[in-house]
């Protein structure tokens, strides 16, 4: 009986230290769906190393179309990112007629522009910038003009590199759950090109600190320092001209978990607009996925691949 009473009380044990994980680690998020258009696999060799990315091409696409870059997050990859974003990207693509490119960072990370984070690929200098460059500049239908890049977490890091090192290459960016680095955590070298951008950033995001500080998770995992959501958005819209205050607008009603959206617009011909999510976590927030607890609160009340299309696709590099 003692023997049989440990057996079933460890597999009671295993079982709630399962279900804890899964509450804490584990995301719901919509099964893949059955679209018209087609993935394709592409590789290529960069740095020594073989490169990898998926594209999602819509049926019948006439080319040349625009290009949305879709940057996963620190430790995860291009087919992860497709699925935490509910696969909203592809149907847009299908709507709006444009090419859906998700790259796999090394390792599953980028070298991105915050010094902090020992990631593979910063610490063998890997230039992903070059690696952007060629996922979109090999295809005939893509419009050079209408590049386009999100990313999450490092991801969004990484898009805001793109936008300061390859201003020739984005038209527009949209870095989620990802603000900018202080100075003294910056390594990119910007080229001080305006490019438009967009932030979405959650104020309960227990990583990347909407107040600014130190990004790290729970005391791990220290990446350096950021600044605060709003004045980085500020610091980027004077990088791009603009002076005066943002617009500020209250773009959502408070939801049963008292999360709303708020909007600051700092208005020009290369806008900057900051989403913030009030209650939200470290998530790229879509509709249908919830995103890991450990990670914070998913309040159901931002389309951001909506708004992230609806931002960048007003943009056009100039000739």
């Amino acid at each position: 009986m003692g023997v049989r009473a440990l057996t079933v009380g460890g597999t009671a044990a295993v079982a709630a230290v399962g279900g804890a994980a899964y509450w804490l680690l584990g995301e719901s998020a919509p099964p893949e769906p059955t679209l018209p258009g087609r993935l394709e696999r592409h590789r290529t060799v960069l740095d020594g190393r073989e490169r990898t990315w998926t594209t999602y091409v819509p049926d019948g696409l006439r080319g040349p179309a625009p290009l949305l870059l879709v940057l996963h997050g620190s430790g995860d990859d291009g087919a992860a990112v497709r699925r935490q974003t509910a696969y909203a990207f592809d149907r847009l693509a299908d709507r709006h007629g444009f090419v859906v490119a998700y790259p796999d960072g090394y390792r599953g990370n980028w070298n991105e522009p915050r010094i902090g984070g020992r990631f593979a690929a910063k610490e063998l200098g890997l230039s992903d910038v070059d690696l952007l460059r060629d996922v979109a500049t090999s295809s005939d239908e893509v419009d050079p003009r209408r590049v386009y890049a999100t990313g999450f977490s490092s991801g969004g890091q990484m898009a805001l590199r793109l936008a300061l090192e390859a201003p020739d290459l984005v038209a527009a960016i949209a870095p989620v759950a990802a603000n900018v680095p202080t100075t003294a955590n910056l390594a990119a070298t910007d080229l001080g090109m305006p490019v438009p951008a967009l932030f979405v950033t959650g104020t309960a995001d227990p990583m990347n600190p909407y107040g600014g500080g130190e990004v790290r998770l729970y005391g791990t995992r220290r990446r350096g320092r950021v600044r605060p959501a709003q004045e980085g958005a500020r610091w980027f819209a004077e990088r791009n001209g603009i002076t005066g205050d943002a617009a500020v607008e209250r773009i959502s009603d408070r939801g049963s978990d008292g999360a709303w959206v708020e909007s600051h617009h700092w208005a020009g011909s290369e806008p900057v607009r900051l989403l913030s999510v009030h209650g939200g976590g470290h998530h790229y927030p879509a509709v249908g996925v919830r995103g890991r607890r450990l990670l914070g609160p998913s309040p159901q009340l931002l389309d951001t691949p909506a708004r992230v299309w609806e931002f960048v696709s007003a943009h056009r590099r100039p000739e």
